[in-house]
């Protein structure tokens, strides 16, 4: 599986989440790259912080940041098919 980014490419990234499950999978350009079921002894709900924006690409408690550029996000409250999942890949623009 392929895990590496290249700067300056181009790359078609998806998180899916089952909370019933809890299992995370990762795909880029549709190929699966990895999965994992979370410790069910784990909370994972957000915590409220009163803002009504959340942070991509800083970890907070480092200060790194991602330098980059996210286009097309999207944000389900509801499980995709896989057939969602390929559609819209498809017709995402590259």
């Amino acid at each position: 599986m392929e895990r590496s980014f290249t700067v300056g490419e181009w790359v078609h990234v998806v998180l899916t989440w089952s909370r019933e499950n809890r299992i995370g999978k990762l795909y880029k350009n549709e190929n699966k790259t990895g999965e994992a079921i979370a410790d069910p002894n784990l909370s994972l709900d957000l915590n409220p912080t009163g803002s009504k924006a959340f942070d991509i690409g800083l970890k907070g408690d480092t200060g790194h940041s991602f330098h980059g550029y996210i286009r097309d996000l999207m944000v389900f409250d509801r499980a995709i098919s896989n057939a969602e999942l390929n559609g819209i890949f498809s017709t995402s623009s590259n």
